[in-house]
């Protein structure tokens, strides 16, 4: 496939329901234009068993380092450095549905926290109780101190309780079993 520009997140959805054409799809985001000559700022999708580009077009006005499936759901998580997804302004993250890529809202207002981060998304994690962790170059969330590490509510991006102690930039996060390593 044919990308403008750098790649720096992939995720696969096995589901087979991105799209209408049943199938595998591969979302990639990144810091590109266009994907296979179709206009995709930052972010987009391919399903690989027809090998073609796929409606989702979030429309970040920044790169997109990082991606999480919501396998409960039909939406996706994106992180990076940008400041919006199409017409809706949620800095840095942001979930979207991953047949379109529209970002999705609770309550008429975007669905992460207002104020977000204050500043890049580098990494999302699924942690137990139905969350979801983020890492990057942040040091508030919701005007709350939160050095590089939050978690958020999956469902509507509330912050929840969390005792890292970081003084820095988290750029990735995996884990093991219950330990998470960042």
């Amino acid at each position: 496939h044919s990308i403008d520009g750098p790649v720096y997140a992939l995720c696969v959805d096995y589901s087979d329901t991105s799209w209408p054409e049943p199938g595998l799809t591969l979302f990639i985001g990144g810091e590109f234009d266009y994907v296979d000559g179709e206009l995709r700022h930052n972010a987009a999708a391919i399903n690989v068993d027809i090998n073609a580009v796929t409606p989702f077009d979030p429309n970040t006005n920044g790169p997109v380092y990082t991606m999480l499936i919501d396998s409960l759901t039909t939406y996706i998580y994106i992180g990076g450095d940008f400041t919006s997804v199409g017409n809706i302004n949620p800095p840095y993250i942001a979930k979207v549905n991953r047949i379109d890529g529209v970002a999705w809202s609770f309550n008429a207002v975007p669905w992460t926290a207002t104020p977000n981060t204050d500043g890049p998304v580098h990494s999302i994690v699924n942690v137990p109780g139905g969350n979801v962790m983020i890492g990057g170059e942040f040091t508030t969330f919701a005007s709350i101190q939160r050095k590089g590490l939050a978690i958020l509510d999956w469902y509507n991006g509330a912050l929840q309780p969390l005792s890292a102690g970081l003084n820095g930039s988290v750029y990735t996060i995996n884990h093991i079993g219950d330990k998470y390593y960042f």
